[in-house]
């Protein structure tokens, strides 16, 4: 449900909750100005017989959404926009689908970074944990406070982070191996 209008919570790059702030447009934000929004694409009025009427913060949100959608942009700017639209809507599949295209993303180049730099395996490991246990604590609380939606559902979004934490763990295990042996 659209339960917060002109007052909303927004979660920082770690999900850690902050306090309730008036809404910014994403147009007056500068971390989103190289993006243009895709508004929804409604039928004319004659065809619709009752309009849904969106809060104008939704539409911004979702707008904006929409255009990195189409862009196939996958950063921490877009989890945290998914985050801001799943604050308004958390029954939106998209938005959750976006979150976890996102948290693979920052996983991958958490892990490409590490083997980079040479790293040492434990570093990355703590990289990649700190993303998983953020995203985590995220649909933890959004559970929490939507217990009945499915999309938040705790073992829906525990089962996709515990399922890629274990493919995570096997990665992490080759990398110690390889090191330990001295092969690339």
């Amino acid at each position: 449900p659209l339960r917060r209008q002109r007052q909303m919570c927004i979660r920082d790059s770690h999900m850690s909750v902050s306090s309730p702030t008036p809404y910014v447009p994403l147009s007056r934000r500068p971390d989103w100005h190289d993006v243009t929004p895709l508004p929804q694409n409604d039928p004319p009025a004659p065809s619709v017989v009752v309009p849904i009427a969106y809060p104008d913060e939704y539409r911004d949100a979702t707008a904006y959404m929409r255009a990195v959608l189409a862009t196939g942009e996958r950063s921490r700017r877009v989890q945290a926009l998914a985050g801001e639209v799943i604050e308004m809507n958390a029954a939106h599949y998209t938005a959750w689908w976006l979150r976890r295209r996102c948290l693979e993303r920052l996983v991958a180049e958490a892990q490409a970074g590490g083997e980079r730099r040479e790293k040492g395996g434990e570093e990355v490991e703590e990289a990649v944990e700190a993303l998983y246990d953020g995203e985590l604590a995220y649909a933890r609380q959004m559970a929490e406070e939507n217990p009945k939606n499915y999309q938040v559902n705790g073992w829906v979004v525990d089962g996709l982070i515990c399922q890629t934490r274990t493919a995570m763990a096997s990665f992490m295990m080759v990398c110690v191996r390889k090191r330990r042996v001295g092969t690339n």
